[in-house]
């Protein structure tokens, strides 16, 4: 994600999205080295909603998980779901999307919210 053509970052960023959304040990692998954090980062300075869009799929790709032990996420991560989507109003549902998949997967106590009618699949 650190190439300094946006277009290349977000090729990158969404083929990362497939890869972890493909195979456990590559999401825990991305997520173990901090992909969170970083995906979090980036999505709190592009000005690309492409980029932008291509980030929130990551962030929900890399929440979701086989296993059922809870997660703990970065504490800036909503806030910078909530930023990018305040700065790209047609990643509204994207946004949700990662927010709920958040909130079901991370600990502590989001697994108890009812998430019934935030995001229509």
């Amino acid at each position: 994600l650190c190439d300094s053509n946006v277009e290349v970052q977000a090729s990158s960023c969404a083929s990362l999205a497939v890869l972890v959304s493909s195979s456990e040990n590559t999401r825990n692998m991305v997520f173990e080295q901090g992909g969170l954090s970083t995906a979090t980062a980036t999505l709190m300075v592009t000005e690309s909603e492409t980029m932008a869009e291509n980030v929130l799929q990551l962030i929900s790709a890399l929440v979701c998980t086989d296993s059922k032990k809870a997660l703990q996420i970065p504490n800036e991560m909503v806030l910078g779901i909530l930023q990018g989507m305040q700065r790209f109003p047609n990643l509204t549902k994207t946004a949700c999307i990662a927010i709920r998949n958040s909130m079901l997967m991370t600990i502590p106590g989001f697994q108890s919210v009812n998430t019934a009618g935030l995001v229509e699949t």
